[in-house]
């Protein structure tokens, strides 16, 4: 690309053009550029952005440039206005629908993700409830709150009798935002907003453990409380002259959400399971899941391989955060083959380095700031939403992919000895560009026309040659670095071992 610029310079640019590389990442001004793999093409006029073209389609940048020219010239010569461009700190209309489209692309990648988590929490807790009232058959719940603890005894205790039930035991409890959302997440009707409000100012609620007076009385207990409560309704409000409706305190209003109830009785078995573990955690303990198996929501990032390092350093700072890893001959997952499990079995792999490897990772959601500093290395791919993450998963990393232990800290002190493959891969560029010095000396030979552009290729070439030259092991070191091989056999140790 770089030679078909210089020849469209000498060509046809002449003066009018000037070509120029920007690191983007000492530039403050094009930073929106940085942690970007695509290729990115700014033409600048008179100091303001005129246009701008992504990707590597050399054929459509051509046409660009000429373009550019040819209206840069009309406007030397007078026969067009000053062209109007932008800052170059502004988005360009292009970056502006790509901008639009990424927001839409997150949001509806956070919803997914938002029901994801919601549809592993319900099924967590449903789980949790069945355990619970698989053990606890027997049991039933009550809930006098703050604004009912007066009237308590007068107004529930005679009903209850009737009913065959019996107080098994009660406790004092300060209800808590938590408490509140366990106890209502199976529930279709919610405190109003004063009841929440009176529960949650640290008043003291009563909770009560009801049990049946003989276990050969007919019907469910959770069905005579409902009815004890609520009347033959069964539900809230309740009946007329029911309990629940003699505690209940009213506006003159009628606002409903100013309504404070003083009495509550799970509507149905979940709620009653998780009412259950709220009001009387010891009596549950023995019967919750507390190692139920989640695995957190996850994103596929592929880099290039010689990040490895970058990417050691991170699993340090954020441990258990990756959940597999792996190296890979590409980053699109149809293409892909598996090259090594671990950073060792890498670097002694017997394949020679193409500079297209990728090391890919199965990377945890739940940490904001490690999907943060993950995102800064500047993947070459990443998961666009939950569902493609479980697809790409599904392709790099299979049920019966096994990863290899390695030690992440033992990875990070043979960072040294694990830099040669890394330098080769960043020496690609200049080996690439030194391979093509015989070819640019063969065209100086055969073509008088192209001359001064071999030569220019050629003084490029002569230079990154040299440049791999200098960094290039000497024999004395590659002999060094076959003894120590043997040295390190013979131990019958791994490199990491053996550089303890």
């Amino acid at each position: 690309m770089a030679a078909n610029l210089k020849k469209l310079k000498l060509e046809v640019g002449g003066d009018l053009l000037h070509l120029a590389i920007a690191k983007c990442d000492n530039i403050t001004q094009l930073e929106r550029f940085r942690n970007r793999s695509e290729p990115t093409w700014m033409f600048i006029s008179h100091g303001k952005m005129v246009n701008l073209m992504f990707g590597t389609d050399a054929p459509k940048l051509t046409r660009l440039i000429k373009e550019e020219l040819r209206l840069e010239q009309l406007k030397n010569s007078g026969e067009e206005s000053v062209r109007e461009g932008k800052a170059i700190t502004e988005l360009s209309d292009e970056e502006l629908i790509r901008h639009t489209e990424e927001e839409e692309r997150k949001a509806v990648a956070h919803l997914k993700e938002e029901e994801k988590k919601a549809k592993r929490l319900l099924e967590r807790r449903t789980a949790e409830a069945n355990n619970i009232l698989e053990n606890l058959k027997p049991y039933g719940v009550m809930l006098i709150l703050p604004n009912g603890r007066e009237k308590y005894s007068e107004v529930v205790s005679d009903v209850l009798h009737e009913a065959g039930l019996t107080v098994q035991q009660s406790d004092k409890v300060k209800l808590t935002e938590d408490m509140l959302e366990e106890l209502l997440y199976f529930s279709e009707e919610k405190f109003t907003q004063r009841t929440r409000q009176d529960c949650l100012n640290g008043r003291i609620s009563l909770a009560l453990l009801i049990k049946r007076c003989s276990e050969n009385l007919p019907g469910k207990i959770d069905e005579l409380i409902l009815q004890v409560v609520y009347g033959n309704s069964r539900k809230p409000p309740g009946d007329e002259r029911s309990p629940n409706q003699k505690m209940m305190t009213k506006d003159e209003d009628g606002d409903e959400e100013n309504i404070l109830i003083g009495l509550w009785a799970p509507p149905n078995p979940h709620c009653k399971a998780y009412a259950l573990k709220q009001l009387f955690p010891s009596l549950t303990e023995p019967h919750l899941l507390t190692h139920i198996p989640t695995v957190p929501l996850y994103i596929i990032a592929a880099y290039d391989a010689f990040k490895a390092h970058d990417i050691v350093e991170l699993m340090e700072k954020y441990p258990g955060q990756v959940l597999s890893y792996g190296f890979f001959t590409s980053d699109v997952p149809p293409e892909a083959k598996l090259i090594a499990k671990s950073f060792t079995e890498f670097e002694e792999r017997p394949t020679p380095v193409t500079y297209d490897e990728k090391i890919v990772v199965q990377l945890a959601t739940d940490n904001p700031d490690c999907v943060m500093a993950f995102g800064d290395l500047g993947p070459s791919y990443i998961s666009p939403d939950v569902d493609a993450s479980e697809v790409d998963c599904g392709f790099f990393f299979p049920p019966d992919y096994k990863l290899v232990k390695e030690e992440v800290k033992e990875v990070k002190k043979n960072k040294k000895k694990r830099g040669n493959w890394l330098k080769v891969a960043s020496k690609g560029a200049k080996q690439a560009a030194a391979a093509v010095k015989d070819q640019d000396t063969a065209s100086i030979a055969t073509s008088d026309t192209t001359k001064e552009q071999s030569e220019i290729d050629h003084e490029e070439t002569e230079e990154n040659l040299s440049d791999a030259e200098e960094e290039r092991p000497t024999e004395e070191e590659e002999k060094l670095e076959e003894v120590e091989g043997v040295e390190e056999a013979d131990k019958a140790t791994s490199p990491i071992e053996s550089d303890k």
